[in-house]
């Protein structure tokens, strides 16, 4: 359980103090930064997050990726040692053998992508955002018999992985532009 300094204040008791030490292991202590953390006003954990980013990759719509990521401020640096924001600030290489999803052909996945393209090609540049982009994905794959068939290619055109923060949060922070293009080298 997570006590402010108030709260922890008013509970303590000298009563229940044992002889027993106390102990906590590094996955417990993390775990309590994390939630404290999470606690922080938005511009704080901006400001946090930013001291620890390269100037290159202080995007605040990365935020959000890395908030949920993050245990401690020293993790923030480590994922962008690790390249794991790379998605965010460069085209991927793409092997277009790794783009169907399970069971889909090549031709299914490009038509598919080509449906993408169109979709997003209709929403104005200051309207893209992640609710419009994941709006526009899911009603896409709601038509087809598994929604993998359009997430997994969207995802691995825009990252070039087959893990890596969601399609609809990469394409909100690359931007329309940038969205497009590295779909249609995909194709």
């Amino acid at each position: 359980e997570i006590f402010s300094k108030e709260e922890l204040i008013g509970a303590f008791d000298i009563s229940r103090i044992q002889v027993s030490g106390a102990q906590a292991g590094q996955e417990k202590l993390d775990w309590i930064n994390r939630e404290h953390i999470k606690k922080l006003s938005p511009e704080e954990l901006q400001k946090n997050i930013f001291e620890w980013l390269p100037e290159k990759m202080r995007n605040p719509g990365i935020l959000p990726v890395i908030t949920e990521r993050i245990y401690k401020w020293g993790d923030v640096r480590a994922m962008a040692d690790r390249g794991e924001l790379d998605v965010f600030f460069q085209a991927p290489a793409v092997d277009k053998a790794k783009l169907p999803y399970k069971g889909s052909s090549p031709e299914e996945t490009k038509l598919n992508l080509e449906k993408v393209i169109s979709a997003l090609e209709n929403i104005d540049a200051k309207d893209f955002t992640l609710d419009a982009v994941k709006r526009i994905l899911m009603d896409l794959s709601a038509e087809m018999p598994s929604r993998g068939a359009i997430l997994h290619p969207v995802r691995y055109a825009l990252s070039g992985r087959d893990q890596s923060p969601d399609p609809f949060t990469i394409a909100s922070v690359i931007g329309k532009d940038e969205t497009i293009s590295r779909l249609q080298k995909a194709l």
